[in-house]
């Protein structure tokens, strides 16, 4: 819930670094909601690489997953980025509801 400001990461990434012995990345999520952000703090980053491959600006990307963004790159590199709304999830929902099959 980004609005308020809330994320919640699953697992222990302390624990995990622990047990394994080697520094662990974890909770990206907090900082990027902390930062006004929605908690998905790769996805821009990855568009930003994939837009290295198409040199004109300004460029869009959507992403429909679960939950559909979209990453904006300005003229001047400027990067916004935001979730857009439901995005597969309402079809998987829909499917497994009727035909007990997930289709995401």
């Amino acid at each position: 819930r980004p609005e308020i400001r809330l994320t919640v990461q699953l697992g222990d990434g302390e624990a995990l670094a622990r047990r394994l012995q080697i520094p662990v990345v974890y909770d990206m999520r907090a900082d990027d909601v902390a930062a006004g952000g929605q908690g998905a703090p790769l996805v821009p980053v990855y568009h930003r690489a994939l837009a290295e491959l198409v040199k004109e600006r300004p460029a869009a990307f959507v992403n429909i997953g679960g939950v559909a963004n979209m990453t904006w790159i300005g003229a001047d590199e400027s990067l916004v980025a935001f979730d857009t709304g439901p995005g597969n999830a309402l079809i998987n929902d829909w499917c497994e509801r009727h035909t007990d099959v997930p289709f995401d």
